[in-house]
């Protein structure tokens, strides 16, 4: 007999200046960074788990921070770069 277990996480998408940013509870999707780069593009990381992103010349992160952090409702800050 096969037995089939299926199991659902809460899963949430969102809209952030044109990117698509989803996270199951606990894990953020890091998409890319527009006006910048980082190692993390691509990959999935776990709640706490702090990603640094570097800005182009010429723009910046809100508040001029190097990174963002993974919450449980998502990324802290949206991976975007702004011009300064």
């Amino acid at each position: 007999m096969l037995l089939l277990t299926t199991v659902l996480l809460p899963l949430w998408v969102s809209c952030a200046h044109g990117q698509i940013i989803f996270w199951v509870l606990g894990q953020c999707f890091f998409p890319w960074v527009e006006n910048g780069h980082s190692a993390s593009s691509g990959q999935i990381h776990q709640e706490g788990d702090s990603v640094q992103i570097v800005c182009d010349t010429g723009y910046s992160l809100p508040n001029n921070q190097r990174g963002i952090t993974c919450t449980e409702s998502g990324w802290s800050l949206p991976p975007k770069c702004s011009r300064v």
